[in-house]
Order: C-alpha cells, then structure tokens, then sequence
C-alpha cells in the first residue's frame, strides 16, 4: 500500500487533531474529578474511553480514506449526515425545549404532555426530522463532507 516507512496524507493532520482532543478532553476529565464530580474510578474509565475513541477514529479515517472505494466513500458520507442529523436532532429535542421551558416559566415537557408522549418525541420524532434534515443538507452538498479541504 505505502513504501516503506511513508505516512499517508492524512497521517500528520489526523494525530495533532486527536492530541488536541486528547489534551481537552483529559482536562475536562481531570477538573470533573477534582471537582468532585466523578470518583477515580470514573476519571480511569473515561481516560480508557478516550483511548478507545481514539482507535476507533483511527479506524474509521483508515478505512475511509484506504479502503473504501468512491462509491462507498459517498454512501459513508450519506450514512454519516443522517446520523448528524439524527443527533443534533435529539440534542435540539432535549437541550432546546428544556431551555425554552424554563425561561417561559412552564414544567417541563414530559409534565406537559405527559412522559410517553415526551419520549416518543425525544427519541423517535425529532431524531426522524433531524435526520430528515441532515440527508437534505448532504444532498444539497452531493454529500461531500462539510469540512474537506480542496
């Protein structure tokens, strides 16, 4: 695949970005357990999940960029703007309308709709238009990523 001893391109870019990650996110870790937050137990396991994410995102850039073919190159990227999507979809479902209910003064809204309804739409009606979205904004960028330098 490579001479010997070469790095692909995305080789150099891929580890200052997951050190970067690693340094803030080992800070947030270690305030959390200073703070009294979290025990030591927890601070050794999201340090041992840090490093799993790491792998797994090594993992993943591998595959993409080495293994794939274009084809399943464009079909990772339209799979990947529907999951965003989807994500942001529950996290504007939960964070959004839990904000928006307090700063009107009202319960929140499992209290006003009741707790089934809540969590139908928490977890399949806004993850379904999130997702929904996430697939149109792909296709309006013929699901290239977001961020790709050209």
């Amino acid at each position: 695949m490579f001479a010997k001893g070469r790095k692909p391109e995305w080789w150099r870019r891929f580890w200052i970005e997951m050190a970067i990650g690693f340094v803030i996110l080992s800070a947030v870790n270690c305030m959390l357990y200073f703070l009294g937050y979290i025990n030591f137990y927890a601070l050794l396991r999201n340090t041992i999940t840090i490093f799993l994410i790491i792998g797994f995102c090594y993992m993943l850039q591998h595959i993409r960029t080495e293994v794939l073919s274009e084809k399943g190159r464009l079909t990772l990227n339209k799979i990947a703007y529907v999951l965003l999507g989807a994500c942001l979809g529950i996290v504007v479902s939960l964070f959004c309308i839990g904000l928006t209910t307090k700063a009107l003064g009202l319960e929140s809204l499992p209290n006003l709709i009741g707790t089934w309804p809540a969590i139908i739409f928490n977890l399949i009606i806004a993850p379904t238009i999130g997702g929904f979205i996430g697939y149109l904004i792909g296709k309006r960028k013929n699901f290239h990523p977001p961020f790709k330098n050209h």
